[in-house]
């Protein structure tokens, strides 16, 4: 376990990796779309109200599910106790689960606070993980927005970029005076992370027209991964325990233009080997089900350790590699069906009544 440690306390730069990684697909299909020229108007066409739409079709029907199942079914049995909210302990009702069916739950998580009276549930590790997905439906609300209203290419890019250098000093300025009562209210809230997305939204703007010299791009992805193993080895950047100042300004910041570099790399080379790699069929297969895997992965943690409850194993690395692919696969499994049972009829409809928007 020694040497794997430092790979599994490492886990939650994910999130930063994939809001990256989101902001450029999402906007990527927003330009695209605009590139669908009208010929009798001559101008670009984007409909804010079919993006909604699919977005609404490929998101919610799966969370719901999830979000239901967690609150009122799981509970019932001892096997997910640990994962679901614990509302009645706390004194709330059905209320209390609101915030968390209505993507304000990171918000709660970092102030909380009571909904028309009622506590607000106490969240367990199953309903805090919906934090992130909070932080990506808020970009929605605005990004998409903005496109609709700023159509000049360096107007986006100045205000993309803007905000990406401007909150991770607000962060400093912010953690490093304590105005906030405490890190995680820094780490869960959108006004403080938005940027991370938006690295990968202005990449995505600029590779529409441009294409940055390899020389350029492998010089400044090989600077910014210099800068995030010095930050690693020095224990700034981490969640647990909570990062320094300059862990959670520039940390996560350099792990956001991280992600957007490698993006870069991959799109403006793709035929290189990490772009191969990244096409094989299993990887592209958990592609497919990894927002199931998202909202899956704690109650499925939680009945993996059941079926192996007393099994004994010597701590060798060997055991360690096993029990990851066992929970791998578990997870996958449980996923795999939320995709075919929930998902895949909502995409159907979304392709067959939206495809001529879609990407």
């Amino acid at each position: 376990m020694g040497l794997a440690r430092p790979l599994i306390m490492s886990g939650w730069t994910g999130v930063d990796l994939f809001f990256a990684l989101s902001g450029f697909l999402i906007t990527t299909i927003i330009l695209r779309e605009e590139e669908r020229m009208n010929e009798r108007e001559g101008i670009a066409r984007f409909s804010l109200a079919a993006f909604y739409a699919r977005r609404a079709l490929r998101i919610l029907p799966a969370f719901y599910c999830v979000f239901l199942l967690s609150a009122f079914v799981l509970p019932a049995s001892s096997i997910f106790k640990s994962t679901v909210s614990r509302a009645a302990s706390d004194g709330g009702t059905g209320l209390g689960f609101i915030p968390y069916g209505s993507f304000w739950s990171n918000y709660f998580l970092a102030y909380g606070g009571r909904l028309a009276g009622h506590p607000v549930a106490s969240a367990g590790a199953a309903f805090t993980v919906y934090w992130s997905l909070c932080v990506e439906e808020h970009f929605y609300l605005l990004w998409p927005l903005f496109l609709t209203l700023v159509r000049k290419r360096r107007t986006r890019l100045a205000v993309a970029f803007g905000v990406c250098l401007t909150l991770p000093f607000l962060r400093a300025l912010v953690y490093g005076l304590g105005w906030e009562s405490s890190p995680e209210n820094i780490y869960y809230v959108s006004h403080y992370r938005l940027d991370e997305i938006l690295w990968g939204s202005g990449t995505a703007v600029l590779l529409r027209r441009t294409t940055p010299a390899p020389l350029i791009r492998r010089v400044l992805l090989v600077l910014v991964l210099a800068g995030l193993v010095v930050l690693a080895q020095t224990r700034q950047l981490s969640i647990t325990p909570a990062p320094t100042v300059l862990g959670a300004s520039l940390g996560w910041t350099l792990l956001a233009l991280g992600a957007s570099l490698l993006i870069t790399e991959i799109v403006s080379a793709p035929t290189t080997i990490l772009a191969r790699i990244l096409e094989l069929r299993l990887l592209r297969s958990l592609g497919k089900v990894s927002y199931g895997m998202y909202l899956l992965h704690f109650q499925c943690i939680d009945l993996g350790m059941r079926l192996i409850a007393g099994t004994r194993l010597p701590p060798t690395l060997l055991n360690f590699l096993g029990l990851v692919l066992f929970f791998v696969l578990l997870v996958y499994a449980a996923a795999w069906l939320l995709h075919q049972l929930v998902e895949r009829p909502f995409l159907i409809i979304k392709e067959r009544y939206l495809s001529d928007r879609a990407q």
